[in-house]
């Protein structure tokens, strides 16, 4: 299924009701509130642009292994309204550095990280801000 993204730039993304419904995706994601997410998604909300603790939803889903929650936003084909800075935000990291790949690695999630190699949306030689790369 296609999105169109409306919220996904940093300039939009940046007023306070935004930052709450990216605060929402991210916990609802972690939760393994799927309904909510796919809610939000269809909404215009990018699930890889970041709130203002530098997480995203993907991020959540993968802290609390919901493998269900991860599938299904990464299911979706996305149309964003910058296609540059939508590859940056799918790049992006938290505010140690750490893409989802290495966010995978730390938790130990084998299947999440044959899902995120999969699909390649994180590059595995990303270093974060110790130096390290997925592994």
């Amino acid at each position: 299924m296609t999105i169109h993204l409306k919220y996904d730039t940093k300039s939009i993304v940046k007023p306070a009701e935004h930052q709450l419904a990216l605060k929402l995706m991210f916990w609802s994601a972690y939760l393994g509130l799927n309904e909510i997410v796919e809610f939000l998604i269809r909404q215009g909300y990018s699930p890889f642009a970041r709130n203002l603790k530098k997480w995203n939803a993907c991020m959540g889903a993968i802290r609390n292994n919901q493998k269900e929650t991860l599938l299904m936003m990464l299911s979706f084909k996305y149309v964003p309204t910058d296609e540059k800075e939508f590859e940056k935000t799918r790049e992006s990291t938290d505010r140690h550095g750490n893409n989802l790949l290495h966010i995978a690695y730390k938790f130990n999630r084998a299947d999440m990280i044959k899902l995120l190699e999969h699909k390649e949306i994180c590059s595995r030689v990303h270093r974060n801000h110790r130096g390290l790369v997925p592994s």
